[in-house]
């Protein structure tokens, strides 16, 4: 379920409404918002509270603990920031993010190739982050980047057999060891 808020010039007018996030009109809503946050890029502080929220339709779902087992694996946080460290390149960079979220599950197509591999479901989640920055040895903590950081793709969850697993994931690019 999505809650889409849109206020008129100025504040003098707005509209409200509640939408399923699988839904056409959820599905364009988290696109145009994606689209806004992205040429915003970060100037506009009070898109950070637009979160997809969870709707009735996926309380159930025991992907959960493949998630967090992901999102631990890459990133700790501390003050309300999060870091990692990057895995590509000769040495490994420390990141920090400002503004980490993780937005969905959106619901994926499966055709018949996942089917005969056993895959019964597809979900999919994105990363928002607000900035970063990465440190370096002798100058310290760079300036703030606002916008993604390479290579923080978004995050593939099958279920296979019964069992949630990660199909793919920023891991390869991101993570604590």
């Amino acid at each position: 379920m999505i809650i889409v808020t849109l206020m008129a010039s100025g504040g003098l007018g707005g509209y409200s409404m509640t939408v399923g996030k699988g839904t056409t009109v959820g599905i364009q809503t988290q696109k145009v918002i994606g689209k806004i946050q992205g040429l915003a890029g970060g100037k506009l502080p009070d898109f950070k509270w637009l979160k997809f929220s969870q709707g009735e339709e996926n309380n159930t779902e025991t992907y959960e603990p493949a998630l967090k087992a992901c999102l631990e694996a890459m990133f700790f946080e501390k003050d309300g920031f999060h870091f990692s460290q990057s895995k590509w390149g000769a040495q490994s960079v420390p990141y920090q993010f400002r503004g980490l979220e993780v937005m969905g599950p959106k619901e994926m197509n499966i055709n018949g190739a996942d089917n005969a591999r056993g895959i019964e479901r597809r979900i999919s989640f994105e990363f928002y982050v607000e900035a970063f920055r990465t440190y370096d040895k002798s100058a310290g903590w760079k300036s703030w980047n606002i916008e993604m950081p390479p290579n923080l793709d978004g995050i593939v969850i099958v279920l296979h057999a019964g069992t949630w697993k990660i199909a793919s994931s920023p891991q390869q690019s991101y993570n604590l060891k």
